[in-house]
This record gives C-alpha cells, structure tokens and sequence, in this order.
C-alpha cells in the first residue's frame, strides 16, 4: 500500500484547549461501529455517561447529543475532552482521532490529507511554501478491495498531475492559472462523459448559504461580502488551488465528474476574495461545509446546475474580486 500526506503534516500541532475553535464544538460527533464495541466493554463513571448521551441523528448513525450551548458532552471547562483524558485517545469515535485529516482511498493508494476545517491547519495551508510538497511511503498494508476503473484512475492521476504543474506555474497569474484549470477541465470532461445538465438560475448568494448551519460566524461573513479586488498574500491563491485539485479531483474516478470539482477549486479562490483576505475564513467554510453531509450534497448539485458557478460567471468573479 502506497500513502500519499502534503509536507505540512510535519508542522502541525493541536493547540487543545487553547483551540480559538475547538473541533468539538458545533456539529455532531459521529460514534463508529468499532468505537461502540470499545464502549460495551467498559463500566463505571464514564460508562454511564457514554450511555446517557448515545443516541442517533437523522440518517440513523450512532452520535453523541450535544449540550444546549452545542458543546461535544465530554468537552470539559478546559476544553480538553474527558474520554480522552480517563480512557486514552483510542477510545474517542474515529471522527476525532482522524480530525482535521481527510482519506481519501483508492485501492492500493492512499491520500490523507487536512481539511481548512481546523484552524492550525488552516494557517498553514494558506500561505507555508512548503504546504504541498507531498511525501510517500510504502507500508505492508493489503490493498483496500474496490470496483474502480482502473484506466480511467490511471488517466485522471496524469491529469490531475497536470493541473498540479498548471497551478504552480510561476509564470502565469492567479486569475489566468483559474481560467486555464477550468478550460482544461471542460477538456477532460468531454473526453470522459460529456454533461447534460442544465444550467438553473441559482445565485452565488444562495450556494454559500447552506441549508444546515454550523457556525453563526459564517453567516455574519455572509451577511456583509467584499465588493472591492484584494489581492491574496504570498502563494495563498496557488495554495487554496492545489487543496481543492488534491482532495477532489481523484473522486472523479466513481462519477466521471471532473468539471464541477474545478469549478469548486476556482469557487476557493472566490471564498476570501469575498467574505475575508485570511485563513479564519477558509475555515469557517470549510467547517460549515465540507463536514456536513447535508451541505455538501448541496453543493455538489449546485456544481453541476447553478448558472453562477459555470465557467463564464466564476471566471467574471475571478477578474473582478482579484488582483
């Protein structure tokens, strides 16, 4: 088994307690099959207090209830999780052992990444040089089983390769690396499954405002956008780019949908452009977004049909929010 993780893996550091956003805050905390067999073999104090709080959200799945002030139900006064604390970090679910990382599986290849979502990595990525240089390494690990069309996987890894090269080109500007992944996208979409989907009138306004709400602080974002060009620091732009090209664009392997995960990537850029020059508000987004299924779901539909996000109205944003 072959596992792919950026440079930046090397630097982080959670901050625990003195998180500004604490990743055990606002949203449900997923309980694993594997997790709840752990908890069955327990007894005492906790015990019970993990029993008191299991319950299950609207798609069935095993979560902890959160407190009134939407607080994880082991999150102490120091903001540091009790199960931790008296069991050890193996008995957290594994949503909070893996968080803020992604996994992304496909077969004898593994790519891990962090998600903007963590307010650590999210400093990271928007500006460290060094952010995605990628690392590999070989483990004895058997190769996960899948169903996966492997001439296509082996195409969409030289395109996306190619889209790395494009993003990085120091001699093109940010506005035209966007305008470029997205033509070339429309290449690549036409040669694998030409799309039919018909554009709807849907603003760009109403794709940020997701129907399941995290974090009121996004909402304020949204409540007063920028209007006036700002120009991103450093490699922020090709930084934002390569996060979106790395952790989506390989998913096209179990949808052909290639297209609509560039426009997303361009969308990235168009995120600080509008509502905050800084890496809080890529994790703002990121944590009201790209950690809820339902919003998600959302947005991927919106990928494919809302007329503000096809190619001519983003690349129109791209040029007017950027300098």
């Amino acid at each position: 088994m072959k596992n792919v993780y950026p440079q930046l893996f090397k630097s982080f550091q959670c901050l625990k307690g003195a998180c500004p956003d604490s990743c055990c805050k606002g949203w449900e905390v997923d309980v694993d099959n594997a997790t709840l067999n752990l908890y069955s073999e327990i007894s005492g104090g906790i015990k019970q207090r993990i029993d008191s709080v299991l319950t299950y959200d609207e798609f069935g799945n095993n979560v902890f209830r959160l407190t009134q002030e939407k607080r994880c139900p082991f999150l102490n006064s120091d903001d540091l999780c009790d199960i931790h604390i008296e069991l050890g970090v193996g008995y957290t679910p594994m949503t909070c052992r893996n968080f803020p990382k992604f996994i992304n599986n496909y077969g004898a290849l593994t790519e891990t990444g962090f998600s903007f979502s963590c307010p650590v990595a999210a400093g990271l990525m928007w500006d460290k040089a060094d952010a995605f240089e990628f690392c590999e390494e070989t483990t004895a690990e058997q190769p996960h089983f899948n169903s996966i069309d492997a001439q296509l996987f082996y195409e969409l890894k030289g395109a996306r390769q190619q889209a790395f090269e494009l993003v990085k080109d120091p001699g093109i500007d940010i506005k035209e690396k966007a305008c470029r992944l997205l033509n070339f996208g429309a290449e690549i979409q036409n040669d694998i499954k030409k799309s039919h989907s018909r554009p709807r009138k849907i603003s760009l306004s109403a794709v940020f405002k997701n129907p399941e709400i995290i974090n009121s602080a996004w909402l304020e974002k949204l409540d007063a956008p920028n209007t006036l060009a700002v120009r991103l620091p450093g490699i922020a732009g090709e930084n934002i780019l390569t996060y979106f090209v790395y952790r989506y664009f390989l998913n096209a392997v179990y949808d052909r949908q290639v297209l609509p995960r560039l426009r997303l990537a361009v969308l990235g850029l168009l995120i600080p452009a509008l509502f905050g020059n800084d890496p809080r508000t890529m994790q703002l987004w990121s944590k009201e977004t790209e950690h809820s299924d339902v919003n998600m779901k959302e947005l991927r539909k919106n990928l494919k049909i809302a007329d503000s996000l096809r190619e001519p109205a983003l690349l129109e944003l791209v040029y007017k929010m950027l300098l």
